[in-house]
């Protein structure tokens, strides 16, 4: 056990001896009033645990870190869910029926559930993993695990944090943190503090007194990078910057996995992807020095011990103790001294008239006290408003520069629906907080002033109910339609952009023509071309065939036969035959002219045939309406203007429409400034209305209480008078030997009582001696060096 648990023990056996040797004293008198209140004392201080709160985001390693300080794995990791309840870990000693797991529910009349604390049922009831219903339905689970920490008089609270998944989250981790004797506010080193973060830390700084700060996962940090004293200073300095004016509690850097590895009995793989999982004492308390857990874990039990709520815890059970011994013996010393001077039977008889004037002074008192107590809450309440009212204008100031802020129409009505959500969130607090404070305020103003009615009333005080009425704020909602002339705006965009997009189809149609032509024109250029050429081939070819021949003559040497003439001449064609004539013939030969003219009348067929094709051709290209692509180009820049012109048109007319639109915005945020400015008014008188109606029901209630305990008181300091009265009787109408008797009893008890009060003296001395231990506040001023 550690050294600071081990001292508290003891002391908290010394008390528990005291209070049983008490209630042993005043059984023996006969105040069996007395008996019961010092047994009840017994009871509270032997059931009584040291409460821990743990608040912190998930990937803060909430669970590892409980597991590491209680020694083993007893709860599952949670890598994507949430606490969604209020979470207490006590020892299985503390289970009301051997059960694990207790379920507790916000609806009173859903009885609580029992069960045992199984990986999967844990899951399923404690995180955001269980659904809705688990936000919605249960109001805590407590969990009885066989911890050796938890069995030294440790409860655990793991808490669902400020910015918790449920309505009210926030208000019960706060009343857990106000109960608990230390909270825990734990950091992950990969993120250490939001903006968010420090914002709610730097709330519960100014209401608590009680508060460390680890960053967790010290072992993740890369120290190439850098180290851990950079991280924690760059989380101090970042807090300090954005709260200069607020004080940081203490902080200590942790490792809680390794140290989790080192004490469990599990084999668990570390460091991570190492595959190393049987590490030997050496490796574990290598793990351990590396956490840095036991260093914080020191400081921890020091201040859980010596701090002051417990100090306070030991010190009332013996300063009741040491009251009440008190007035014994001074009722002892007055009954012997009566009985002393019991002979004379007249200084008796002015001791009873004394008794009863005594009686008429409480009366008197009881009626004085009545009326302080009164006026003293009266002015307590009057407090409490002026606090509402100027936290409340805190929260409208704040508002206001939000909502002044605003200047995007389109996404206020998400600002507006947050501020909604905020404002209810912030008046409930007001209120709950301000019912706590007036609370607390009141047990200190009576403890101080009325010590002994304090002591009757300080439970039923606590029993006093809150004021029902929730917080039920309206809804601000904002008007933010801009009246102007849309109708004129369409009718007017659409013509242009109708316009526009015929245009856009001319350019289209012009562009696609212009590309025809394109191909038309060199079709025609190229049929051009082979014209050309066709002309060209027929130079060429007629130059081949040359010059035209010329027709040929020939002189041919004939020989014929030709018949003689006369009678004679018949006679020798008859017998000689005809004569053989010789003659000279001319021919022509024109062959050669002929051929050439063949020839060339071929060619010139076949030109002119080719001639008709490309002919035939170009009528065929003409025949589609061929334009120059240059009339297009002409057409294309035309229409560009008319388009620019159309652009330029719609612009204006936008930039028109535009600021006569941001005009009318700015005027519908202009009104809703002013609407908002109205409601917040209207906010603001409705929870000061909400906290004095709370704080003023609480008020009779509670000085209900008070005056029924001045009542009591007066009853019992009446009683006592009685006693003492008939006591003054009695010993009046004794004789000598029962006065004897009875100095002889008081005298026994007296040395009984002396011995008794001498060690409730010596008990109060010892704890007056601790120095009372407090959490460390750096300022803005701390050398961080």
């Amino acid at each position: 056990m550690n050294l600071h648990l081990q001292q508290h023990q003891k002391r908290k056996e010394s008390l528990l001896t005291l209070l049983t040797r008490s209630a042993e004293y005043f059984a023996g008198i006969g105040e069996d009033e007395k008996v019961e209140s010092l047994k009840q004392f017994s009871t509270d201080l032997q059931n009584g645990d040291f409460s821990i709160v743990i608040v912190g985001e998930f990937s803060a390693g909430k669970s590892t870190f409980l597991n590491a300080v209680m020694g083993d794995r007893y709860l599952p990791s949670f890598t994507s869910e949430t606490t969604a309840t209020i979470n207490f870990l006590k020892h299985v000693s503390k289970s009301p029926n051997g059960h694990t797991m207790q379920i507790d529910y916000k609806n009173s009349s859903t009885p609580t559930k029992y069960g045992e604390a199984t990986k999967e049922s844990i899951a399923k009831n404690v995180s955001t993993l269980g659904g809705d219903q688990v936000v919605q339905d249960i109001e805590s689970v407590t969990l009885y695990l066989n911890s050796p920490l938890l069995e030294q008089g440790i409860t655990l609270v793991d808490s669902p944090g400020l910015n918790g998944v449920a309505k009210g989250h926030a208000e019960v981790t706060e009343r857990q943190i106000e109960r608990s004797h230390a909270c825990i506010y734990m950091f992950a080193a990969s993120q250490p503090g939001s903006k968010s973060d420090f914002e709610v830390l730097a709330k519960l700084s100014e209401r608590f007194d009680n508060i460390f700060l680890v960053l967790n996962q010290i072992d993740k940090i890369k120290q190439s990078e850098e180290t851990v004293e950079s991280v924690v200073n760059r989380l101090r300095e970042n807090y300090l910057t954005f709260f200069p004016d607020h004080k940081m509690p203490e902080i200590y850097p942790i490792a809680a996995y390794p140290a989790l590895v080192s004490r469990t009995k599990e084999q668990l793989e570390y460091p991570d992807n190492s595959m190393q999982k049987d590490h030997d004492a050496d490796a574990r308390a290598r793990f351990l020095e590396l956490s840095r857990i036991g260093l914080f874990e020191q400081r921890l039990w020091k201040f859980v011990t010596d701090g002051e709520k417990t100090i306070q815890e030991l010190r009332a059970p013996a300063e009741m103790i040491q009251h009440e011994l008190a007035k014994r013996s001074a009722v002892i010393n007055e009954t012997l001294e009566s009985l002393a001077d019991a002979k004379d039977a007249d200084e008796i008889n002015v001791r009873i008239q004394e008794v009863e004037a005594d009686l008429q002074i409480i009366r008197e008192n009881l009626e004085q006290q009545k009326g302080s107590i009164q006026l003293e809450i009266k002015e307590l309440v009057s407090d409490i408003e002026n606090s509402a009212k100027s936290q409340i204008e805190e929260i409208r100031t704040g508002l206001e520069s939000k909502i002044n802020g605003f200047t995007d129409l389109e996404s206020i009505q998400t600002q507006i629906d947050r501020i909604n959500r905020q404002v209810n969130r912030e008046c409930e607090q007001i209120v709950e907080h301000l019912d706590d404070e007036f609370t607390s305020s009141l047990r200190k103003k009576m403890n101080s002033k009325y010590q002994e009615i304090a002591v009757l009333a300080n439970d039923k005080i606590a029993e006093t109910a809150p004021n029902s009425n929730s917080i039920r704020t309206i809804a601000f909602e904002a008007n933010t339609d801009v009246r102007i002339n849309m109708d004129a705006y369409d009718q007017k965009t659409k013509e242009i952009e109708q316009e526009m997009e015929e245009l856009r189809k001319k350019t289209d149609d012009t562009s696609m023509k212009k590309l025809e032509a394109i191909k038309v024109k060199r079709k025609m250029d190229a049929l051009e071309s082979q014209m050309i050429q066709i002309q060209q081939e027929e130079q060429i070819k007629l130059s081949f065939l040359g010059e035209r021949p010329a027709v040929e003559r020939h002189t041919i040497q004939t020989e014929h036969k030709e018949g003689r003439g006369g009678i004679f001449g018949f006679i020798g064609n008859v017998f000689l035959g005809k004569k053989s004539v010789t003659g000279t013939k001319y021919e022509v030969d024109d062959s050669a002219q002929r051929k050439y003219d063949e020839e060339r009348e071929q060619l010139r067929k076949e030109i002119n045939d080719t001639r008709k094709k490309l002919e035939q051709a170009k009528n065929e290209v003409y025949s589609k309406e061929s334009v120059d692509p240059e009339v297009y180009d002409l057409e294309q820049q035309r229409i560009q203007q008319q388009q620019l012109y159309l652009q330029q048109q719609r612009d204006k007319y936008i930039a028109e429409y535009s600021e006569k639109l941001q005009q009318e915005q700015q005027k519908v945020l202009t009104n809703i400034r002013y609407e908002f400015e109205d409601y917040l008014t209207a906010i603001s008188r409705e929870i000061s209305k909400m906290v004095r109606t709370n704080i003023r029901g609480k008020e009779e209630q509670i000085a209900k209480v008070m005056i029924e305990a001045l009542d009591m008181q007066f009853e019992k300091q009446s009683q006592e008078k009685q006693a003492k009265l008939q006591e003054l009787v009695d010993i009046l109408q004794s004789d000598e030997t029962e006065r004897a008797e009875k100095r002889k009893e008081l005298e026994q008890e007296k040395q009984q009582l002396k011995a008794l009060a001498k060690d409730v003296l010596e008990f109060i001395s010892e704890i007056d001696s601790i120095n009372v231990d407090v959490i460390k506040q750096e300022s803005k001023q701390t050398n961080f060096a």
